[in-house]
């Protein structure tokens, strides 16, 4: 287990099944991010919804599944009452990891084999842009709260 990647690795390699399965947690997180930043509860028939849209999010990672979750996530959030909280920066930053994880489970086959060296890149960018974008929203939750 990579622990700077976060993705079981055959030697210098990620394999593309474990890219769906983070996607599919993420996508969970998210949505149960979303809900809970919105104030709603979480019952059952929820959840299970909660595991079916992450479920088709990783076995479609091309189709328009992961924007679909995404927008949902956002809907959910602008629904609620409980207005900026800490919630929102939780749910930005997975938003921002299911976009990521999405677009590269669709280009890294489910039984392929990804080089590490080629990941680097993204993971980069990924992380620049977290880092770049999670103190302006805590400070806007702390001003708007």
């Amino acid at each position: 287990m990579s622990a700077a990647v976060g993705l079981e690795t055959a030697g210098r390699a990620v394999v593309g099944r474990d890219v769906r399965a983070v996607l599919a947690v993420t996508s969970a997180g998210l949505l149960l991010a979303a809900l809970a930043g919105a104030g709603y509860t979480a019952r059952p028939v929820v959840l299970l919804a909660v595991v079916g849209a992450a479920a088709v999010t990783a076995a479609f990672p091309a189709s328009p599944a992961p924007a679909g979750l995404c927008v949902v996530a956002v809907f959910l959030l602008l629904s609620g009452d409980a207005g900026f909280t800490a919630w929102l920066v939780v749910a930005a930053s997975l938003l921002h990891t299911v976009h990521v994880l999405a677009g590269l489970a669709e280009v890294i086959p489910a039984r392929a084999r990804a080089e590490v060296g080629a990941l680097v890149p993204t993971v980069r960018r990924w992380l620049h842009t977290q880092l770049l974008t999670m103190p302006v929203l805590i400070v806007l939750v702390a001003v708007l709260s």
